[in-house]
């Protein structure tokens, strides 16, 4: 009875999710702007909230909302910066003269605020994302099935804006997609192998903050050039060497502290 509640509590779940996203999308290709893009982030939030009022309305945890150890919470802060970091680096090193970085006010706000803010909108996929779905279709489907299922609805979810022209700019949709997808795809597998091992929704929600923060408001910021979308960011070779890197070794790692073989 309770593995039959859990599916059609992830479908019920992604019904929701996935169509206010879908009506929020038509908007904004329509409009050509990505002002609603705040409300599409907390879509997968709303999905969640209403799932468990319907299914899980008397459970506290169901939403990931509880403390953890904080080398977690500092895994989901310094991850991006070393997966998003380094590459940029390399980038600054070959191409010198993308780097155009000034000690700003601005920059120094970035450093006080710049997580916090984005927490504001990234925590809103990381309740419906990790929260609630990363944990159900583990306790349905196991580690491997969830992993790709969750990896590829994360990514399908973003394609169109990307396939619209109003995401991740500067490199053609045939290099743009898969390049995205195989990025996307490694981050997810980080987050949700680090929801699982923290039981919480908090050092997912600060990966997403700090992945957001560090590529938007800061590298991405500070780097001019017409071809660094095709080395660093989202869809960049040098990342994806680094996110699949980090996301096979947390999955090894992950998978050999198993005593129950049967939920991999």
């Amino acid at each position: 009875m309770n593995g039959n509640i859990t599916k059609k509590s992830i479908m019920l779940f992604l019904i929701i999710t996935l169509t206010i996203s879908a009506m929020i999308e038509i908007i904004i290709i329509n409009t050509k702007s990505m002002d609603a893009t705040e409300i599409l982030m907390w879509t997968p939030a709303l999905g969640a909230f209403i799932t468990k009022k319907i299914y899980y309305k008397n459970k506290k945890y169901v939403l990931g909302f509880k403390k953890c150890k904080w080398k977690y919470i500092w895994m989901g802060i310094l991850f991006p910066i070393v997966y998003l970091g380094i590459p940029y680096i390399i980038f600054w090193i070959v191409y010198p003269n993308t780097l155009q970085f000034q000690m700003t006010p601005e920059f120094i706000l970035f450093l006080v605020l710049g997580i916090p803010i984005s927490l504001t909108t990234a925590l809103g996929e990381e309740i419906g994302w990790r929260g609630f779905m990363v944990p159900k279709m583990f306790k349905a489907w196991g580690l491997n099935k969830m992993l790709i299922i969750s990896s590829l609805i994360w990514g399908i979810w973003h394609l169109p804006i990307i396939l619209a022209g109003l995401y991740l700019p500067g490199t053609p949709i045939i290099f743009k997609v898969p390049m995205f997808l195989v990025n996307i795809g490694s981050v997810s597998v980080i987050i949700a192998i680090l929801t699982l091992r923290s039981k919480s929704v908090w050092p997912a929600a600060l990966l997403h903050a700090a992945h957001n923060a560090y590529d938007q408001l800061m590298f991405g910021h500070y780097t001019v050039s017409d071809i660094k979308m095709y080395y660093v960011s989202e869809t960049g070779i040098l990342t994806s060497v680094l996110t699949v890197g980090i996301a096979v070794y947390m999955y090894l790692s992950y998978v050999k502290s198993f005593k129950n073989k049967e939920y991999i």
